[in-house]
């Protein structure tokens, strides 16, 4: 089950990656005008999705990974979904965003300070002639 739920995590934010990668114009256009770097920023974000993913698949470096996703996600409700809250068209879809990324970023930290290496949690072998 750890297996699947780390999978069932990481494979979205594998795909958004690849989709922001592919198309960082398309992806640009949703943030907020007034935010410089445009491109720049999606190339951020869709690294930091690549790396957060592999990181949970793998067991390496999940706490930074971990941490550094739910920051990511912290930074883009707030600058992204919330000033669009304002608007009649957008706040409904907004607010779902917001939500989602909310959701995932409790998410990410929780498995920033929980997830350990599996070898980690298999049983100690006894040396032989110890007790």
């Amino acid at each position: 089950m750890n297996l699947l739920g780390r999978f069932l995590y990481a494979l979205p934010f594998m795909i958004f990656s690849i989709f922001y990668f592919r198309s960082p114009a398309e992806v640009a256009e949703a943030m907020p005008a007034w935010i410089p770097g445009g491109e720049i920023w999606v190339y951020i974000v869709a690294i930091a999705y690549a790396f957060a993913s592999t990181s949970i698949l793998v067991l390496k470096k999940t706490k930074l990974a971990c941490m550094m996703l739910g920051i990511v996600l912290l930074v883009t409700l707030s600058l992204v979904h919330m000033p669009n809250l304002g608007d009649n068209e957008l706040a409904t879809v907004s607010m779902a965003n917001l939500l989602k990324d909310l959701s995932l970023a409790g998410a990410a930290f929780y498995f920033a300070m929980t997830l350990r290496p599996d070898r980690e949690r298999l049983p100690r072998i006894k040396k032989r002639g110890t007790r």
